[in-house]
């Protein structure tokens, strides 16, 4: 087990489809000790559970009644989220064309009937190993590594793809810019490490502000954050906006530098739209309009611009 814990595996989530019961428990027996076994059946059963479990690994038997196994790992790489899950086929077929046909369905590997229970645990500890190190290249890609909540690129990815929905949908998409106030004199006044926990602290109230599917907080530059709101409108944009505000204040950082404030604060601008016909950088000009209006109108606020207004600057 040493090196299943050294990659994190021991809590891996094994998915086995097959139509065949002692073909499962053949396998059960031989991984039992990788992580959870779940079994399926069949090939439509083996697709709702890997929606369901997402698991770390599925074992995909290729021929079953009904839905053969080649479909099922098709079905699998074609929806979005079970596209990252490594599929092993388990077959008795081991010439090139039926090779070919697994690999060109999405499978990562093969398993060979009758089983091999050494093979077996090696094929599976390495996909295991390769889709561990797969996630956490993952999470660094989408995350910022100082705050916790989304990276730039990652916001930029899901204000386009949001931006394409909220249009076909004609629903209002909201998004807020916001700026620590007088950061950079902080900054300088405190140094490196209480910088990154005055980051970090304002991010953590944002997120306990922002919990649901619909709000997504981003880092967006040095001491600048954004958040995506979906399927909303400017009322609540305007009420998000200002609980956010009071949020950081009610944090009570001193700020000890020369400044307008005691404490840190922060400036917000925002705007929500329908998208029709523009482009996703009017939202960002918009909100940093508003942003920028907030900074001269003495900080520590929020102005929030109506669509028609947007469009127009």
């Amino acid at each position: 087990m040493n090196e299943l814990r050294a990659f994190g595996l021991e809590s891996a989530q094994i998915l086995i489809v097959d139509d065949a019961p002692l073909n499962h428990r053949l396998l059960s027996h031989v991984l039992s000790d990788l992580g959870k076994i779940m079994s399926a059946k069949d090939g439509l059963e083996g697709l709702e559970m890997a929606r369901q479990a997402l698991p770390h690994l599925i074992l995909l038997d290729v021929e079953m009644p009904g839905v053969d196994g080649y479909e099922v790992c098709r079905q699998l790489k074609a929806n979005r989220e079970t596209a990252a899950i490594p599929v092993i086929f388990v077959t008795a077929h081991r010439d090139a064309e039926h090779e070919i046909a697994a690999l060109e369905a999405g499978a990562v590997d093969f398993i060979g009937k009758p089983f091999v229970p050494p093979v077996v645990r090696a094929r599976v500890i390495t996909q295991l190993t390769l889709k561990r190190q797969s996630d956490i290249l993952h999470q660094m890609a989408i995350y910022d590594a100082l705050t916790d909540v989304f990276g730039r690129r990652y916001f930029d990815m899901r204000l386009n793809e949001e931006w394409a929905r909220h249009e076909r949908s004609k629903q209002c998409l909201g998004l807020l810019l916001i700026d620590v106030d007088h950061f950079k004199q902080y900054y300088d006044h405190h140094g490196h490490f209480s910088g990154d926990a005055c980051l970090q602290q304002i991010a953590s109230a944002f997120k306990q502000c922002c919990t649901g599917a619909c709000r997504e907080v981003a880092r967006f530059g040095s001491e600048e954050f954004a958040i995506l709101v979906l399927d909303t409108s400017q009322d609540q944009l305007v009420q998000l906006a200002e609980t956010l505000r009071a949020a950081v204040q009610q944090l009570t950082i001193p700020h000890g530098a020369e400044s307008s404030t005691e404490v840190i604060t922060i400036s917000i601008g925002g705007c929500a739209m329908v998208p029709d016909g523009a482009d996703p950088v009017d939202i960002v000009c918009a909100s940093d309009t508003a942003l920028a209006q907030a900074r001269q109108a003495g900080r520590n606020r929020a102005v929030i611009v109506p669509a028609a207004h947007s469009i127009t600057q």
